[in-house]
């Protein structure tokens, strides 16, 4: 007879890490994938002897276990040029011992839904340079991402806007001035001309001053314009009218 109660509990043991780490493996909430590979006898490339991912993972990617792993799979639902990084970064980072490399990626699902991933590859050899074990994490961040570029186009909309208010108030600034110059040029020459002229100046003064409280109602209405309850009238005029107008309230601003 042989006693093997010591076996029996290393082996109860080992069953009981094992259920252990398989929770904790298919139940965690990032995407998870292990792999055990060794490189090809002729150099290039590797050749997976194993390969497992986790319920989250396949979320993610929308690949099922199966399809996981097919070699090379993940790269024909990557953008070229994330494929490209991700080749550079393993070859500096991993290829040539233990490391780690992270990086951003979208993935274009089965589905046709894109969804971006910040992803981590950790690599431990076993027996450099033939075999080794990795392990990958996969955390979905489409939400940031939208959140991000939503930030991005409010602050560049942001930008703009105030950008126009800048221009809108340095161009009713000049605005305003040209009424006002009209107004005083009119006022100071009202002080030394005849009394029988004077009626000639006060009306060119009067459309001066209306000129100048229409602008001023207009940057009023600025806030009109932004809630978007603006009211476009149609106004009949003439260019004669208009130029002869301006003509009039301009050729007193420098007086």
């Amino acid at each position: 007879m042989v006693d093997i109660t010591a076996l029996k509990k290393v082996s109860e043991d080992l069953k009981k890490k094992e259920g252990q780490f398989r929770f904790i493996f298919e139940s965690a909430p990032i995407g998870l994938l292990w792999s055990h590979a060794k490189v090809k006898s002729d150099g290039e490339g590797v050749e997976f002897v194993e390969r497992l991912v986790n319920p989250t993972h396949t979320e993610i990617t929308g690949l099922s276990r199966e399809e996981s792993n097919i070699p090379n799979v993940f790269n024909t639902i990557s953008r070229p040029d994330h494929v490209a990084i991700k080749a550079e970064g393993i070859r500096k980072n991993l290829d040539t011992g233990d490391g780690q490399f992270s990086m951003e990626k979208c993935y274009t699902r089965p589905d046709g839904k894109e969804t971006w991933v910040l992803i981590t590859w950790l690599r431990r050899w076993v027996k450099y340079p033939y075999r080794y074990h990795e392990v990958s994490t996969l955390v979905d961040i489409t939400d940031q991402k939208r959140i991000s570029e939503e930030v991005v186009l409010a602050k560049t909309a942001a930008e703009k806007a105030n950008k126009a208010k800048t221009q809108f108030l340095a161009t009713m600034s000049h605005e305003i001035r040209t009424p006002m110059n009209g107004l005083v040029g009119v006022l100071h020459i009202m002080e030394s001309i005849p009394p029988e002229e004077i009626s000639k100046y006060l009306r060119i003064a009067q459309s001066s001053a209306n000129d100048l409280l229409m602008l001023i109602s207009d940057i009023l209405d600025l806030s009109k314009i932004e809630a978007g309850k603006m009211v476009i009238e149609e106004v009949p005029y003439t260019i004669q009218e208009v130029v002869e107008h301006a003509a009039e309230t301009v050729s007193y601003t420098h007086l």
